[in-house]
């Protein structure tokens, strides 16, 4: 039996306390003119782990083939493939919306940089939607239903958006601290 004076939660909270303190830890500063909010590894991390998971998954793609990501297939198969992007669109998703409300904090803040959210994410959905659409072309594919098509990726790749434009955002919060 433990006689000390500190309780459980205390050392619990003792215990877990540097993982929550590495993560918060200001890595990026709070900006040139420390008027801008500070800028944690957790914020980094949530804006850089969408490209480094694409990443992840395009190695698992050259390693084991393209087909482990084909939804079209059998059962066991397709729901490897769904739940595999099923994580790419949900980490995606909360990179985007990090994205979003991170850029509308600094640009509401006394900070010289002013970013705009839309730019960073509509700007990147685009680029996917062209990628699709170049895809579409060297595939030698016409599109029937261009409108709804390309609308339909548009609707997917917004919150998609942080794949490509979470590592810009990071570099240029980096550049601007």
């Amino acid at each position: 039996m433990d006689n000390s004076r500190e309780s459980n939660a205390a050392r619990i909270d003792r215990t877990n306390s540097w993982v929550g303190s590495w993560a918060d830890a200001e890595a990026l500063g709070t900006g040139g003119d420390g008027r801008s909010p500070p800028f944690s590894r957790r914020d980094a991390l949530s804006l850089l782990a969408p490209a480094a998971l694409a990443v992840v998954y395009g190695l698992v793609v050259l390693v084991a083939g393209g087909g482990i990501f084909e939804t079209g297939q059998p059962w066991p198969g397709a729901g490897v493939a769904f739940g595999l992007l099923g994580v790419l669109f949900a980490v995606a998703a909360h990179g985007t919306i990090r994205l979003y409300d991170d850029a509308r904090r600094v640009a509401r803040s006394a900070a010289e940089w002013r970013p705009n959210p839309w730019l960073y994410v509509a700007n990147a959905a685009l680029l996917l939607v062209g990628l699709q659409a170049a895809r579409f072309a060297v595939a030698g594919q016409s599109v029937s239903a261009p409108v709804p098509t390309y609308a339909g990726a548009l609707v997917v790749a917004l919150p998609l958006s942080s794949l490509v434009a979470g590592p810009v955002y990071v570099a240029q919060r980096y550049r601007h601290a």
